[in-house]
């Protein structure tokens, strides 16, 4: 089997998909959601000691692929330089702050309810898990939440995944999205991730280690 000639089949359909769903004038609205920043983990991951803007451009140009809507760049930009400074060093605290102070999501005032709502309840019981934050699978009301999340749990690597799943709405995506800035920060702080979830890894047991021996 012609693997590189099946490949470049997969990405010349993809690409003529973008360029036709790109520009129609009813683009397909539930393209418009936080399932398309898994998309781009991988690419950010591998582009780890790589420029910011070269593992920004990786993790957008292949989400346009499978997420060909309009103005999801921006979204994907902002999601994908806060992952790849988390995992260079950053404060995860500080850079879901940026993030949700940014243009594209202004959103900061309107946590500031919840983050304070969070903290009391985090000092009073602090092995619940509950971020009380309303969701909405909408990519930008979605990311709003993921870096309100990534804000009250930046240390907290269990804390925010669970958080996330009582939130409800679309936790897996965002669950996904999430645990990748929380373990980044994590992997950078060395702090602990739970060792019962890393033993219930079953395909990727042998490929996370080879990509861990190449981030900086």
């Amino acid at each position: 089997m012609d693997t590189t000639n099946n490949v470049q089949q997969v990405l010349d359909f993809a690409e003529k998909r973008y360029k036709e769903m790109i520009n129609t004038s009813f683009p397909d609205s539930q393209l418009n959601a936080v399932g398309c920043l898994p998309m781009a983990i991988p690419f950010i991951l591998l582009s780890a000691a790589a420029s910011e803007d070269e593992a920004v451009s990786a993790g957008v140009e292949f989400v346009k692929l499978t997420h060909p809507y309009p103005k999801l760049d921006s979204f994907v930009a902002l999601y994908a330089r806060a992952l790849h400074a988390t995992l260079n060093g950053a404060c995860l605290k500080q850079q879901a702050e940026e993030a949700l102070k940014s243009p594209a999501l202004n959103a900061w005032d309107t946590c500031q309810h919840y983050i304070h709502q969070a903290e009391r309840y985090l000092m009073k019981y602090p092995n619940q898990h509950n971020a009380n934050y309303q969701q909405n699978e909408i990519l930008d009301c979605a990311l709003s939440s993921l870096f309100y999340l990534a804000y009250v749990f930046h240390n907290d690597v269990k804390g925010g995944i669970l958080a996330n799943t009582n939130c409800g709405g679309e936790n897996c995506n965002r669950g996904a999205a999430l645990g990748a800035l929380l373990g980044a920060r994590a992997g950078y702080a060395g702090e602990a991730v739970p060792q019962d979830w890393k033993d219930g890894l079953r395909r990727a047991k042998e490929e996370i280690p080879i990509i861990l021996e190449n981030l900086p």
